[in-house]
């Protein structure tokens, strides 16, 4: 019924007129999809059943969010297969052949992982009517040491790494690290985007200067003139302020918006700056917050994280990617605390290449090899 409810509140209309859910899903087993894994498996897994324009999403955490179909987060795959609902064969053993096939160093850890879920609710909840009739307009989807997966019901399953899928649906990342200033710019600047990229980048500075936000806009090659600053410090100079340049012109800066110095005011700031997830493309938004470190030692940790969680939301809203900057090691307290906030965390460290980056995806607890900062 959350799920119905959930559809039938996006389409402004009743329950009862939307078309019959076991046409899409085993209504059964759906309802078990909040069993199938627990926090520690390393595997996380979700259904989505389509009603006209709307999505709806239930995960199995018991969160259930409707959003228009046309921001559906589909994946691109390096990998495809195909299930026979009617073989022998498992469709936990078919998803492992999958995931080996884009990558096979992950074939031995994804069956041990697929071995902590709910085999039978996975196997029935998209799986075809008794009568053999398949169902339509939903997936299974599943997040597996690193990788993510659909599965139709028509058997059709897709794999793509969870880094390519987060980096294009959108993501909340807390970037960390014991790293020159410098090496936060080369890191920072990357997750902005390339200049071929539409984007619009919003700055929170909080212990910072405007100036930081341009000089890694810079090096973005975005036009500091396209960006928004949010002073948390409540002493913003004027947006229109303006340095030297070179051959003596002036470099606009970003336009600079004050906001009251209490963590709580935060997130309607932001909110009220970048208004709802209709005012951006996906993957337009990219929010920086920086840093962490000074709004913990001015506001405590657990302000500070009350405070985020709303940003990190309007992030996903958005389809965007927001950055959240806290210098310092992996394994402090501080990161320790506000990392479950986000959708992963970003290590930074300096290496024989030059600044280097290793994710860590807090909804499955994977973790990639360290690689070079482009």
């Amino acid at each position: 019924m959350a799920v119905l409810n959930a559809a039938a509140d996006a389409l402004d209309t009743d329950a009862l007129e939307l078309p019959t859910l076991n046409d899409r899903v085993d209504p059964d087993y759906l309802a078990r999809i909040p069993d199938a894994t627990t926090a520690d498996d390393g595997v996380r897994v979700a259904v989505e059943v389509s009603f006209g324009d709307v999505r709806v999403l239930l995960t199995d955490e018991g969160r259930v969010a409707a959003y228009p179909d046309e921001e559906a987060g589909d994946l691109r795959p390096t990998a495809t297969a195909d299930h026979d609902w009617t073989g022998p064969g498992s469709i936990l053993d078919t998803i492992a052949d999958a995931v080996a096939t884009a990558d096979g160093d992950a074939g031995a850890s994804t069956e041990e992982l697929l071995r902590r879920v709910d085999p039978e609710t996975i196997d029935r909840v998209v799986r075809p009517m008794a009568g053999g009739t398949e169902r339509t307009d939903s997936r299974l989807l599943l997040s597996i040491d690193g990788y993510e997966v659909t599965v139709a019901p028509d058997g059709r399953i897709a794999v793509e790494p969870s880094l390519s899928a987060l980096e294009r649906a959108g993501a909340a990342l807390l970037v960390v690290g014991s790293v020159p200033e410098q090496e936060f710019d080369r890191a920072v600047s990357a997750l902005l985007g390339g200049p071929e990229e539409e984007r619009w980048p919003v700055f929170v500075l909080h212990g910072r200067d405007v100036e930081t936000a341009s000089r890694r806009l810079s090096m973005a090659d975005a036009s500091p003139a396209s960006a928004t600053v949010l002073d948390h410090r409540a002493r913003a100079r004027s947006g229109a302020a303006a340095t030297a340049g070179d051959g003596g012109e002036t470099d606009p800066l970003p336009s600079v918006i004050p906001v009251a110095e209490e963590m709580d005011a935060l997130p309607d700031a932001v909110r009220e700056t970048v208004g709802g997830p209709e005012t951006t493309t996906p993957g337009e938004l990219r929010l920086c917050v920086d840093s962490l470190d000074a709004m913990v030692e001015a506001s405590g940790v657990d302000s500070v994280r009350q405070a985020l969680e709303p940003l990190c939301e309007t992030v996903r809203e958005h389809r965007g990617v927001g950055q959240f900057l806290l210098p310092g090691d992996a394994d402090d307290d501080a990161v320790c605390r506000l990392a479950p906030a986000f959708d992963a965390v970003v290590t930074l460290r300096t290496g024989d290449a030059g600044v280097e980056q290793r994710w860590r995806l807090t909804g499955t607890g994977h973790e990639t090899s360290w690689f070079p900062v482009r």
